[in-house]
C-alpha cells in the first residue's frame, strides 16, 4: 500500500473520531445537528463505512471488532432461523441480507472509534446508535 493512501485512510478515520468526539454518539441530538450542516459525502463517511456494507463480518474482524461481529452476525442468524421456522417468503430473505449489511455499515465507524478512543469494547454492536 502506497504512503498516499495510507495517509488518506488514517485521515479519514481521523476526521471521523474528532466528529465523534466533539459531538458524542450518534444518538445524541446534537450528533445529528452537527450531522445535518454536513455535506452528503462527509455525512456518509462518518456514518456509514461502505466496507463493513461489501465485506461484513470479515471487515469487522480486521478492525478486532470480533465481539460485535459475534454477537451481530449469531443475532441475524438466529432471526433468518426463526423466520424461516416461521415460513416467511424467500424474497423477504433476500431483502434482510441487504438490511443486515446496512446495519454493519451503520456501527462500525462508531464502534471503532469505542475501541480505539475510549477503549471500549463489548459485544452490543448498537452502542450509542439508537
Amino acid at each position: 500500500m502506497s504512503t498516499d493512501s495510507q495517509s488518506s485512510t488514517q485521515t479519514t478515520w481521523d476526521k471521523r473520531f474528532a466528529f465523534f468526539d466533539a459531538h458524542g454518539a450518534p444518538k445524541n441530538p446534537a450528533f445529528r445537528e452537527a450531522l445535518k450542516k454536513l455535506e452528503f459525502f462527509d455525512r456518509a463517511k462518518i456514518m456509514m463505512s461502505f466496507w463493513a456494507v461489501m465485506f461484513g463480518p470479515f471487515y469487522l474482524l480486521y478492525l478486532g471488532l470480533w465481539k460485535k461481529a459475534i454477537s451481530y452476525y449469531a443475532a441475524f442468524f438466529l432471526l433468518v432461523f426463526v423466520l424461516s421456522v416461521l415460513g416467511i417468503p424467500e424474497v423477504i430473505f433476500k431483502g434482510m441480507g441487504t438490511v443486515s449489511a446496512m446495519f454493519a455499515g451503520m456501527f462500525t465507524n462508531y464502534a471503532y472509534y469505542l475501541k480505539k478512543v475510549k477503549n471500549q469494547d463489548g459485544w452490543n454492536p448498537f452502542e450509542g446508535l439508537f
